[in-house]
């Protein structure tokens, strides 16, 4: 006599069942590159927002020292000449040194927002990456529940 609590044997095809569970790795190592991709990109927007700034600050000491440079030969030039600071004199090295200022800041301008625009790619590239390893891990989620079916774990 036969025990009623014997159940008979499932009939599995392990190859299909391994495609499954290989097919949810895939997936999920799939999200693992795209999350450490972004992470990478993220590093190098960030390291190139900081050489944006320090190439302003450099280009802006650079324009700084060119215009400290023109005020003193107008200062050597004015003296050349007489030496005399009229209206004239004090007029010009006044423009001398607010077209220096504002190239500076100019500069230091451009070199802020070349940078911000970095750090927001760094951000969106590790955000990016983030999404895409969720996306992985739930694309692997039908190719598991597939696998278990198969296989008898969810009768």
């Amino acid at each position: 006599m036969a025990d009623a609590t014997i159940k008979k044997p499932i009939d599995v095809d392990y190859l299909d069942v391994a495609s499954s569970f290989l097919t949810a790795g895939g997936s999920v190592l799939q999200g693992i590159g795209a999350y450490q991709a972004g992470q990478s990109e993220a590093a190098q927007r960030e390291m190139r927002a900081k050489q944006a700034l320090a190439a302003g600050t450099r280009r802006a000491q650079e324009t700084r020292r060119m215009g400290d440079k023109v005020a003193s030969d107008a200062v050597a030039a004015n003296a050349f000449n007489g030496g005399a600071m009229d209206a004239g004199m004090i007029e010009r090295m006044a423009r001398i040194e607010s077209d220096t200022d504002y190239n500076v800041l100019a500069e230091m301008y451009a070199a802020g927002t070349a940078a911000e625009s970095e750090k927001y790619a760094a951000k969106v590239a590790k955000k990016t990456g983030r999404n895409r390893l969720i996306a992985g891990s739930i694309g692997a989620i039908p190719s598991i529940l597939d696998g278990a079916q198969k296989i008898g774990w969810l009768e």
